[in-house]
Formats: C-alpha cells, structure tokens, sequence
C-alpha cells in the first residue's frame, strides 16, 4: 500500500501497459496532443512520477519519455516537476533504488503532482512498465499498482496487438479490477518501433480480448516507421497524431479517489 494522501482537484488518466517499451509514451503523447488540438485554451499536464534509464542533459537527469511528455504538453512544467524521482541505470525503479542506495523521496512525488494540481485543467500520469513494476528499493512491496491506486485515477491499458496480448491484457485487467480500481479502456499499439509481425493473432485479438473482458477497446493506434517516431525529440508521426485527434479523450478522464 502507498498513501500519498493526496487531494487532487484536477481530473486526470493514468496510463499503464502491459510490460515496458509497449508505447505508454507514444500513447499519453498522442493523447496530449489531441486534447490541446480539441481544445487548445486547456491547461493538459503531464507527471511521470518515477523514471530510470536517465542521461545527463544540461546538468539534469532526464528520462527521454519525459522529455517526451515535456515537448507535448508545450512545455508547461519543468522537467524536474513532471519526473520527480530519476534513476540513471536500466532498471525497474525499485531495483535502481536499490542498486544506487537511493531511497525513493515519496514527498517530492506529492510535492510535484500538487504542484501540477494547482494549475492544470487535465492531468495524464504515467506510470513504470507494467502494474507490478517494483517503485521503491527500501519497499520492495510498493508497485505500479499501488501508485495507480495513490493516484485515484481511470487507467488506460496500453498493449500490444500481438500473440501474447490476450493473456498479458487479461491479467492486468484483472489485477486493476481486484484492487477496485476503473479501467478507462485500452488502446492496442500497433507501433513497436516500426516492427510489424506476420501474426495471424493481430485480426483476431481485439475481438478477443472484448470478448474476454467486457472492457472497450477505445482505438488501435497505427504503425509508424521508427524514424518518424522520436517523441523525445517531439516528433511522432503525423498518422499516429491525426488518428489520436479524431477520439474524445476527455470522456476517460475522472477525479481523483485515492484507494489507500
């Protein structure tokens, strides 16, 4: 369990996946840009409250997903509010935490996310690989999950469209349904660094997991190639952008009900 105890005024989505490099990013980027299309007057926050795999840039550590998530919500918090918590090595959280003999500030996740609080209008969180990523290497305990919870937010599943999605989607519903959690819906990623499968799964596995789960599928985000897709340079492809435009994101977005 994590408590944050936090009272957020501000609706917001969390973003998960089903395992890391699934297109968390890529997806809370588009979404971004869609909502700043459709309404460009809105305040749209990023948080991306812990992150590793940093390089030093400038003098700061900086994750390229969050340097991602700077370049489309037009730059409107610093790198340092959006990602609080930063590990240099490319790991877990938990793990990094526990290699570097750093303990996770929790306090400066809250400061951050209340700081954003006051002057947003939506908040898109996003979370560490999947659900059971471990956060805190003094807490080995604390995942993903319990983040979402803190958070109190609707989660979006973000998952392949490949063999395996029906399993992996499947138990990460499951697991946010279990702790009481809302599922907003997921978004099947075709875009895997420009990698397209012959997989005869890919017709059939939306279908399926609707079928399985009773969750909507909101959309299935297209292919790209990869050097059209650096989000961390502000640059995803423009079908990918265009497509994310032509859904009603704000309908996913609630307030906040921390489940501690």
């Amino acid at each position: 369990m994590l408590d944050l105890k936090l009272n957020l005024k501000t609706p917001g989505l969390f973003v998960t996946a089903t395992d890391t490099a699934v297109g968390k990013t890529i997806v809370s980027c588009a979404i971004a840009h869609a909502l700043l299309s459709q309404s460009p007057q809105d305040r749209i926050a990023a948080f991306k409250p812990l992150a590793s795999e940093c390089d030093l840039i400038d003098g700061e550590y900086v994750n390229p997903d969050t340097a991602a998530l700077h370049h489309f919500t037009n730059k409107r918090h610093p790198l340092t509010t959006i990602n609080p918590v930063r590990f240099v090595p490319p790991l877990a959280p938990g793990v990094a935490s526990a290699e570097a003999n750093e303990p996770v500030n929790w306090n400066a996740v809250r400061d951050a996310i209340q700081l954003i609080d006051q002057d947003s209008d939506k908040i898109i969180v996003e979370g560490a690989g999947g659900l059971l990523v471990p956060l805190d290497g003094e807490n080995p305990h604390i995942t993903v999950l319990d983040l979402a919870a803190a958070m109190g937010y609707p989660v979006l599943i973000v998952t392949r469209a490949t063999l395996g999605t029906l399993n992996h989607t499947s138990m990460t519903i499951r697991l946010l349904q279990e702790r009481g959690l809302k599922v907003a819906g997921i978004v099947m990623n075709h875009y895997q660094g420009g990698f397209t499968a012959d997989d005869p799964s890919i017709a059939l596995n939306r279908a399926w997991l609707e079928k399985m789960n009773g969750i909507p599928i909101i959309t299935e985000m297209p292919a790209a190639a990869p050097e059209l897709v650096t989000p961390n340079l502000g640059r995803i492809d423009s079908k990918i952008l265009d497509h994310a435009a032509s859904i009603n994101w704000s309908t996913y977005f609630a307030a906040s009900k921390p489940l501690v």
